[in-house]
Formats: structure tokens, sequence, C-alpha cells
């Protein structure tokens, strides 16, 4: 989950539930510099896609954030739904 910087000179991704920032530099060579652990940060397991996001200034962060009380999360998938719908809703 990269993320670039509003002002393009440092990158944001996440790895071993932590969030890290690099500075990069692109000038006639690309310069990358040392990678620094930010914050900790573990997303909802059954997310998908981008998780969190920097503010348009870099400031500040928002993000999902899992709660390690709460039970795990299930997801029922119904196959042929549609048909078991036109048995109890019939269509006149």
């Amino acid at each position: 989950m990269p993320l670039w910087a509003p002002n393009g000179r440092e990158l944001f991704y996440w790895v071993d539930n932590r969030i890290m920032s690099v500075p990069v530099s692109m000038g006639e060579t690309l310069e990358i510099g040392n990678p620094v652990g930010i914050f900790d940060y573990e997303p909802n397991s059954v997310s998908w896609g981008m998780t969190y996001d920097v503010s348009p200034d870099g400031t500040w962060f928002v993000g999902e954030q899992r709660d390690p009380t709460a039970p795990p999360v299930e997801i029922e998938v119904v196959l042929n739904w549609f048909e078991e719908l036109k048995q109890r809703v019939p269509v006149k």
C-alpha cells in the first residue's frame, strides 16, 4: 500500500504492521533515503484496497484501525440469490 506524500518527496508504505516513511529525491538520478517507521498500523484484516491516507498538507494520517477486542468479522456469500428472490417474491 504505497502512498506518496503530497509534496512528492516522501513515500509512505505499510510493512510488518508499521507505516514507514522514506525520503525520495528525483533529479537527474533517483535518490532514496533510509526508511523510518513512523507509527504502528494494523488495518482491519477484511479490507481490500487502500486503508489509509495522508492529509493534503502531509501533517496527519487517517485510516481504519482494527479493534483487537472485537469478535472476528464473518462474511456470508450467497449464491443464486436472484433465483431465491424470485421464489420468495413472485413477479405479477
